[in-house]
């Protein structure tokens, strides 16, 4: 402020970086990415799953978060991939 003035851009510059680089993006599923979720929901028990669910919840994760990952039997990978999932999941919940 002190060499540019009260007004340096700063502002504008933080609003550009962000529409740029979202990092704080609340995602939500699609109705079909939705209906794929509700139709595995009921077969997952104690956050266990069959290898068939996990691969269509996985493709779904790869989908939604533009990811990667690959099935695992690691627990708290699956965990982990569950409670993001789920967190999308409530996102998309229209509350009325």
């Amino acid at each position: 402020k002190a060499v540019l003035g009260d007004d340096c851009g700063c502002e504008e510059r933080k609003k550009k970086l962000n529409q740029m680089f979202p990092y704080n993006k609340v995602r939500q599923f699609t109705e079909d990415e939705l209906k794929i979720y509700e139709s595995v929901l009921p077969r997952i028990k104690n956050n266990v799953l069959k290898g068939e669910d996990q691969g269509i919840l996985i493709r779904l994760y790869n989908k939604v978060f533009n990811a990667n990952k690959k099935p695992s039997s690691c627990s708290s990978c699956v965990q982990q991939t569950l409670a993001k999932l789920a967190k999308v999941y409530v996102n998309s919940c229209k509350i009325e």
